[in-house]
Formats: structure tokens, sequence, C-alpha cells
């Protein structure tokens, strides 16, 4: 490979312009953008849907480094390549995230092409998922909040504080993620039977699922709903969502991860554990010439985040014994892979018995 995957040779970021990428791309990339909004917190949010092109432009390079016409011309073996150059090459992210990126652009060329060459693989098999600093990093930061760290959070979590404890105990019993809450509405509810209905159009990756939520939820929803709080926050407006920002605005993504960074330090036990690609940096005075002398980048990764009340509800539902395939599917994954790797525990026994019941005489 002539340079490293998506820098120049001076180790600045290139992504090839859009419009000179292959056609699947763009056509793809056009799919992105169409199901990306940010106003009604219903689909991803542009600057998410903007970082899945930039690693598809990426994508585009390879291929030519590659000699591959086309993305239709893949094969199981190519990627292999593939993880190993996004693990080796290419720095700003982390490998995994970029690699789904690319393997959700095929499933989706998939249904026009009847091939997918990443279907039958299984990530840890490739040198992608190798353990470098930085993937230790993230590591330590996908750790699950305790129940005693919740109660914590709800403590903590600052006004309109009704609504933030029903925020954080609604994302520990359901597992969704914080864009997924963003966008939930009255309707996708089901208060008699305690179900969330997560639409296709909210839900990441575009998969549709149900899920509940625990009889202890129900003082605080119907204190929100019921009694007037979620009314007094809309402040006049009209919104079907759920959960009501300031003055009657939808309530974003990142307000609520903010929310739940805020309440965790406010209740002391959050921390920043290290500084990602977009940290500041310290500026240590300046040089001869008047330009600002830098540092170590500031740490801007924090232990404690809505991410972190998602993990916990995958923790605590293997802890009780949740079919993994069922958790799976109860937590939007992209594949059964990535519930296995983050929660399962290897049993070498654990087909024994479903075996000797089920095996053939």
């Amino acid at each position: 490979m002539s340079t490293r995957l998506g820098l120049t040779e001076s180790g600045q970021r290139r992504y090839k312009p859009l419009e000179d990428c292959r056609e699947d791309i763009k056509k793809y990339a056009k799919f992105i953008r169409n199901t990306s909004k940010d106003e009604s917190r219903k689909k991803r949010d542009v600057a998410s849907g903007g970082k899945i092109i930039r690693h598809l432009r990426c994508y585009d390079h390879w291929l030519d480094d590659n000699h591959l016409e086309s993305p239709r011309d893949i094969v199981p073996v190519d990627v292999e390549d593939l993880s190993v150059d996004l693990a080796d090459n290419f720095f700003g992210t982390t490998p995994r995230e970029r690699f789904d990126a690319i393997k959700t652009f095929h499933h989706w060329l998939a249904r026009r092409t009847g091939n997918d060459p990443f279907q039958d693989l299984v990530g840890s098999d490739f040198e992608l998922y190798k353990e470098t600093e930085q993937e230790q990093l993230v590591k330590d930061e996908d750790y699950p909040v305790t129940d005693e760290q919740v109660e914590l959070m709800m403590e903590n979590c600052g006004s309109p504080k009704r609504r933030n404890q029903l925020i954080i105990k609604f994302m520990y019993q359901t597992g969704v993620r914080r864009g997924e809450a963003a966008g939930i509405e009255l309707e996708d509810l089901d208060r008699d039977t305690r179900t969330l209905h997560v639409r296709e159009e909210v839900a990441k990756y575009g998969k549709e699922r149900y899920v509940a939520w625990q009889p202890s939820l129900d003082p605080l929803l119907d204190h929100y709903i019921d009694e007037g709080l979620r009314k007094a926050l809309l402040a006049g407006k009209d919104s079907d969502n759920l959960f009501i920002g300031e003055r009657g605005a939808d309530l974003s993504g990142e307000a609520i991860n903010n929310m739940v960074k805020t309440a965790a330090q406010n209740a002391g036990i959050n921390q920043t554990i290290y500084a990602d690609a977009n940290a500041k940096r310290e500026i240590n005075g300046e040089d001869e010439n008047g330009d600002p002398i830098y540092g170590e980048p500031i740490e801007n990764r924090w232990q404690i985040t809505s991410h972190n009340i998602r993990v916990g509800f995958g923790t605590r539902m293997v802890e009780n014994d949740c079919d993994i395939y069922k958790l799976s599917k109860a937590m939007g994954h992209s594949s059964v892979e990535v519930t296995e790797k983050r929660y399962a525990k290897p049993k070498p026994d654990i087909a024994l018995e479903d075996v000797r019941k089920f095996g053939p005489n």
C-alpha cells in the first residue's frame, strides 16, 4: 500500500471526494443522508451519518490501493486483509467502528447483489481486533454501571429532576441507546403491557425491536406523563416525543448523554480516563515566534456515559441467564457476534446437555 489508509504522506487525513467514489458508495451515501436527520431525533443524527460517509470515502481509497474495481468484487479473504489494514494503517477512531461501517454498507449492498462477503465472518478471527493500547482503553470504558451507581445518578441528576430520573431508569431497564431514547414517541409505549416499540427509523442499523420495562418504573413514568411535568416542559408547544427538552424542544441524544455524565460527576463516581483523537491539547507557553507550545492531550473520555447504562442493562440480563441470541435482539446489535464478544463468558460445556437431549441417534 503506497500510503497509510485514509492519510497523506505527511500524516494528514485524506478523504476521497464523494463525487470521485464508486457508484455503489455514492448511492449508499445518499441513502445515509436521507436517513439522517437532527430535527426530529427519529433518525440517525447528521454528524453520525457524516462519519459513516467519511469511513466509506476512505474505503474507496482502500479499493484503489488493492486494485479492486468495485466493492461487489470483495470476497471473504479480502475482508481479512481489510481488517488488518484498518487496525494498522488508520487512526482517529476505533478499528471496530470503521469496520462496522463498511460491513453495514455491504449488508445494504447485498440486498441488491445477493452476495455478502461479511456474513459468515467472525470479527475476533481477524487482526482488526488485536488488543492495542487504544483498544484496551476503549474496553476499559466499556464497563457496566451497577444498580447502586444508577441510584446515585438518579439522586444527583439535576433539574428537571423527575424527568432526568425517568430517563436514567428507563434506559437502564430497556437498554436503549441515547439516540433511540431521544426519538421515542408517546405512541411507541404500550403502558398496559409495559412494552416499548423501537421503530426502524429510530433504531441504530434500522433494526426494529420491542423491549419491556419493569413495574418499578411506572411511578416515574406516570408522574411525568399524567401529572403535568411533560406538559409543563412543552411550554405550550406541540411534540409527539416522550422526552422534552428546554422550552418545548425535542431532547437530543447528546443532551441525554451530557445529563448522565454530569449526574455521575455530581455523584462522585465519574472521571475522565483517556484522551481520544478529538481531545484538546494543553498549551505550555509560546515559542520564540509567539506560537503556542502544545503539551499532552487533555483527557476527554468519561468513565460513565449513557453507553455504560446500556452496558449495565446487557450485563444484568446475562447475569440473570438471558439467552445471548435474545439479548442480541433486545439490544439491537448488528450481529449476535457483537453480543457474544461483549457479554458472553466462554463455557466449553455450554452445549453439552442440548447435544445429549437433541443429538441424532
